[in-house]
């Protein structure tokens, strides 16, 4: 048998072991395990669909754990999913948490690297296991080693699994030994299509062959031995002998070691060396791991109590040692010593913190300052050019890199189209899993995480975790943020301008005058409700607050990346995309004052869905479409302002739904009319700033017939009410409770009970 050859050449560990036939259809190590297992109806099918699971839900742990040594593992779960697959490493470890068993993997000594390190290792499960079950699998090929060569232009590689199992279980089923009894695999009732299914569970049981064997066999099971109490002493004492026999071999070592020349020393250390190099040549993973735990932990005591010079000693040392390797080594020595540096550099970075590698950074900053301040002209220009030299290569090896994983990516979406996959769902998802995308859901939707603050440089609302909070003196190239000498003539100008417009009293106009007057002395610093300007630099105060008596602001991330790199932010003021404050003549405008002194007139389609045939709950809510815009010539249709309160009734229409109708003070807030407000919006401020309106004549009949703080008549007469209890449903599902339904809430008349609002 073919497996046999290669059995042979696997670590002696296994020699004893048999190997078992399988089909080599792709399906082989999912067929090993079934041969393994008591219920002959688990399928490899249903073996292979688990895995998938396993990897899905799982994908971060198995990712860390083994994508450095056979790839990422979202290449793997598409390759698994296709049916006759030869399997990989993810595939066992996968299954060795799926059957809750230890597995151990057997490769071959065959073309074996250190890299291949784990192919040849025990795998355990993550969570404790419920019985002592071990199996063996062994990587193989279906043809001899010298076939295979042939085929592959001289290369080994596997593409066959095969179960081990002992001598002694492979003898009983050859003589026919009836198998006992055993459970049968769990199963749990489902419904789909109103249909009973079932869903097995497959359990692995404590010996992995008990269906070969009688009830006599299983008392000698040899995973566990029965040990008698004089077995046990007889193992102490021998445990004992050899303590007593290692410490007799350490004196006669030392007082040897005493006596030795420098010759001597040197042939016992190359001796030494060349017998630890054979003994970690034959080490699994696990071995070795715990082997180099006990050096770490050695190195560490011993250099706890090491003094200063014995420290300098012991690097001078070390330096040495380093310097003598690498004069005498070969260049696929050095590059294959390189290669093991980059690994274990790119492993350190992958798990370390934000301060870590802030640290790592400051520390490499402060070893290349010494060098470079004395390095001369002509080391400066050698270590720029390998500089950019590490660059380029680095550049051209990540497009090759992405371009490979695009090719796999599409070859892997193309054999994906070609061939689709018929299983169904084995099982549901669990309630755990369900917590916890909930939980990461309800996180992601906190208040914490939504919380937006403004940006003082560009004024624009961002999410409050993305931003930066600094001081203000310690922003960086804040001389970037300097507006031009025309824009900040033209603040002062449109500050003054307002500041003499105003309608205050004679004392209030005196104190402005004056602080107009010191204002143009300095020009570098004003204020203004909406934004702070102090040596040019202009900050919106939405974005600035104090924090400890320190003046700090807020930056969203494109403000500070721009000004960290040296450039202007692009909504910055210093990019003269400054709007400036809303004059206080246009502030605080109701709806119909805007509507009376408005130039044009526009028309609102409002769309309300509603279904005869649904309930409000599954109705369609929203319509979605394309909204194009066309450049046309509007011709002046207003000679004069403002608008007669008929007209204004022909563009504003109220609808209140509520339990009762509205109180007039209720309404005021939202829809009065200032007589005061009119006069001081249009002649004060549109007449005098607004080019469109220069030739627009102000109606003083149509301003007489305003009133004076009021809602106008036309539009209570105007309005619409919908009081009846089914409407009153139908219109508010999906919007807040109508304050209105209870009256003893509605207590104050600053409170305006209307929750939406429909403007045509």
């Amino acid at each position: 048998m073919v497996a046999k050859k290669y059995l042979e050449k696997a670590t002696g560990d296994v020699h004893h072991l048999v190997p078992i036939e399988v089909l080599a259809d792709g399906n082989c190590l999912y067929k090993s395990i079934v041969l393994l297992m008591d219920n002959p109806a688990v399928t490899t099918s249903e073996l292979r669909v688990r895995t998938i699971i396993e990897l899905v839900t799982n994908e971060n742990y198995y990712e860390n754990m083994y994508s450095k040594y056979v790839g990422p593992v979202n290449i793997a779960i598409k390759a698994i999913c296709k049916n006759y697959t030869f399997s990989e490493l993810y595939e066992i470890a996968a299954l060795c948490n799926i059957l809750q068993c230890n597995i151990r993997s057997v490769y071959p000594k065959i073309d074996f690297q250190q890299y291949m390190a784990p192919l040849d290792n025990v795998f355990t499960a993550v969570s404790p296991i419920i019985a002592n079950c071990n199996i063996v699998i062994m990587w193989s090929h279906a043809l001899s080693e010298k076939d295979a060569r042939e085929a592959n232009n001289g290369a080994w590689s596997p593409n066959h699994f095969v179960p081990l199992i002992p001598p002694a279980i492979h003898n009983d089923s050859n003589n026919g030994n009836q198998s006992t009894s055993l459970p049968a695999t769990p199963e749990k009732n489902t419904f789909k299509n109103n249909t009973v299914s079932q869903i097995r569970t497959p359990v692995f049981q404590s010996s992995p062959s008990r269906r070969l064997r009688t009830e006599d066999n299983i008392r000698n099971n040899f995973i566990q031995p029965i040990i008698s109490d004089s077995m046990n002493k007889e193992k102490n004492d021998k445990k004992e002998q050899r303590q007593n026999r290692l410490e007799k071999k350490r004196e006669q070592s030392r007082s040897s070691r005493t006596n030795e020349t420098e010759q001597q020393r040197q042939i016992r250390l190359e001796k030494q060396r060349e017998r630890s190099q054979s003994r970690r040549m034959n080490d699994t993973e696990e071995p070795r791991q715990i082997r180099l735990e006990k050096n770490r932990e050695r190195t560490r005591s011993s250099r706890r109590n090491e003094s200063e010079e014995q420290r300098q000693i012991r690097h001078q040392m070390e330096r040495e040692r380093t310097l003598a390797n690498r004069t005498n080594e070969t260049e696929q020595q050095h590059q294959i010593r390189l290669e093991k540096e980059r690994k274990r550099t790119l492993a350190n970075r992958t798990n370390e913190t934000e301060q870590q590698h802030q640290i790592r950074l400051e520390k490499k900053r402060e070893r290349s300052r010494p060098n470079l301040t004395n390095e001369s002209e002509e080391q400066r220009r050698i270590r720029l050019e390998q500089q950019r030299k590490r660059s380029q290569k680095n550049r051209i090896k990540k497009k090759v890199e992405k371009k490979t994983h695009e090719n796999i990516d599409t070859e892997q979406e193309n054999t994906e189209m070609r061939l689709s996959i018929h299983s169904s769902w084995p099982e549901p998802i669990s309630r755990d899993l369900k917590e916890t995308r909930l939980q990461q859901f309800l996180e992601q939707m906190s208040m914490s995480v939504l919380a937006e603050a403004t940006c003082a440089v560009c004024n624009v609302r961002t999410p409050a975790k993305d931003s930066k909070k600094i001081p203000i003196s310690k922003i960086p190239n804040i001389h970037l943020l300097k507006v031009s000498e025309e824009l900040n003539d033209l603040i002062i100008n449109v500050r003054s301008t307002s500041l003499q417009n105003s309608n205050m009293d004679t004392e209030i106009f005196a104190n402005n005058d004056m602080e107009i007057t010191e204002r143009t002395k300095n020009p570098s610093t004003f204020d203004s409700s909406s934004f702070y300007c102090q040596n040019n630099v202009i900050l919106y105060k939405s974005g600035l607050f104090q924090q400890n008596k320190v003046d700090m602001c807020v930056l969203c991330q494109k403000c500070h990346g721009a000004l960290s790199k040296g450039s202007i932010p692009k909504f910055s003021a210093a990019n003269n995309m400054w709007l400036g404050d809303i004059p206080a003549e246009l502030q605080g405008l109701t709806i119909p004052e805007q509507k009376l002194i408005s130039l044009y007139r526009h028309n609102s389609c409002i769309i309300k869905l509603h279904s005869p045939f649904h309930s409000t709950t599954t109705a369609q809510t929203a319509l979605k479409g394309n909204c194009i815009t066309f450049l046309q010539n509007v011709p002046n249709i207003v000679n004069s302002l403002p608008l007669t309160l008929h007209d204004l009734c022909d563009t504003l229409k109220v609808i209140f739904i509520g339990a009762r109708p509205p109180d007039r003070i209720h309404l005021k807030k939202v829809l009065k009319v200032r007589k005061k407000k009119i006069i001081q919006a249009l002649q004060w401020w549109l007449k005098k700033y607004n080019v469109l309106y220069q030739n627009v004549n102000i109606n003083l009949e149509n301003i007489a017939q305003l009133p004076e703080d009021d809602v106008p008549e036309c539009i209570m007469s105007t309005l619409e009410q919908k009081l009846n209890d089914e409407e009153i449903q139908s219109e508010r599902t999906g919007y807040v409770p109508d304050p209105l339904s209870d009256p003893t809430k509605c207590t104050t008349a600053d409170t305006i009970p209307i929750s939406n609002r429909l403007v045509q």
